[in-house]
């Protein structure tokens, strides 16, 4: 664990840092990066939605994005943020410049699974981003637990919640909030309250604003900035509002009634104790059908009709894939296309 505190002078923002430790070495990186004249940034895609990209970012468009965050939080120089994400993708990179902007202390710890299991009674934060992956390995430890319900402001962003993490996050006494955003927007554009209450939809933070166009899909307005259009499928409440519904590419248009993997999933994360997840194939009849995919033979042969009495009849899968293991970002988010290409094991038609 490291702390840098960039209230003092930018000659000693590095000075407890150990470049020769890996993690620590990117921190050094990106910060002197910042501190040089560079007016703008490389920002790597996950690759979670596709082939991962670079997207260039303007440093007044880093600190627009920063300044809108600490603005939600009332985060300043009395704050304490907490890096525990790999600084080569924009979440991490977005908690070190929010730092900066707001001339503040940051502890950093290694990205790991757990990155609260580092003893201690208590830790200084203010504010810090997990994965739901991270979350989830945090709150099955009990002084872990208490570490994260002590942190006052929490976002988790670079994947689906599940049912079950929610569940977990719901008698949290801090504020914890869902992310809505990707590299192209800078990080989070919104934000969807999880704890202490729960909110079904995502409200803008403050110069952005939303709408959809023909296909229902997402379009994104930044202040002083050229409107980003997405793959998003979502609900508009107002111009600051939305439900998230799902991703364009993972509507099945089956007999002509589409339905949205991301939802099936949701329905079925009870059933199952193992990976799985929702994707179509091709179909003569239907056009596309409905694939349930398993990292479990032994499961994906127990499986009955009562199994998918949550869904609908369109919802239903038709056949079930099992793979050998699936493929994840660095991150943790599935990567559901790369994890069929080459893990490929049996198929079952029900």
């Amino acid at each position: 664990m490291l702390q840098i505190d960039f209230s003092l002078p930018e000659a000693e923002w590095l000075t407890s840092v150990n470049a020769e430790i890996t993690w620590q070495k990117e921190i050094v990186d990106f910060v002197e990066l910042w501190c040089s004249s560079a007016i703008s940034f490389a920002m790597h895609t996950s690759g979670s939605t596709g082939t991962p990209k670079v997207v260039e970012h303007s440093r007044n468009e880093l600190m627009q994005s920063a300044l809108r965050t600490n603005h939600f939080f009332k985060l300043n120089h009395t704050s304490v943020f907490f890096l525990c994400l790999p600084v080569q993708h924009i979440g991490g990179r977005m908690m070190l410049i929010r730092a900066i902007v707001a001339k503040a202390k940051i502890v950093c710890v290694a990205p790991a699974s757990n990155p609260l299991s580092i003893g201690g009674d208590s830790l200084p934060i203010t504010f810090a981003a997990f994965t739901p992956m991270q979350c989830f390995d945090v709150l099955q430890h009990q002084q872990s637990t208490t570490l994260f319900s002590s942190i006052p402001h929490v976002i988790i962003g670079g994947g689906k919640i599940s049912d079950a993490l929610l569940t977990l996050l719901n008698d949290m006494p801090n504020a914890i909030y869902e992310t809505f955003g990707m590299t192209e927007t800078i990080s989070h554009i919104a934000l969807r309250s999880i704890a202490p209450f729960k909110e079904n939809y995502f409200q803008c933070l403050e110069g952005i604003s939303v709408a959809t166009n023909e296909d229902s899909l997402l379009q994104i307005k930044v202040e002083n900035q050229a409107a980003i259009s997405t793959k998003d499928v979502v609900e508009i409440i107002d111009s600051k509002r939305f439900r998230w519904l799902g991703r364009q590419d993972e509507v099945i248009n089956t007999g002509g009634i589409k339905v949205f993997a991301h939802q099936i999933e949701s329905k079925l994360q009870s059933k199952f104790s193992v990976p799985f997840f929702i994707t179509a194939m091709n179909d003569d009849k239907f056009g596309q059908r409905v694939v349930l995919v398993l990292q479990s033979q032994e499961v994906a042969e127990s499986l009955t009709k009562s199994s998918f009495e949550t869904l609908s009849n369109y919802e239903r899968p038709k056949s079930i894939f099992v793979l050998k293991q699936f493929e994840y970002s660095a991150l943790g988010k599935l990567l559901k296309k790369s994890s069929i290409e080459h893990h490929f094991l049996t198929r079952i038609d029900v």
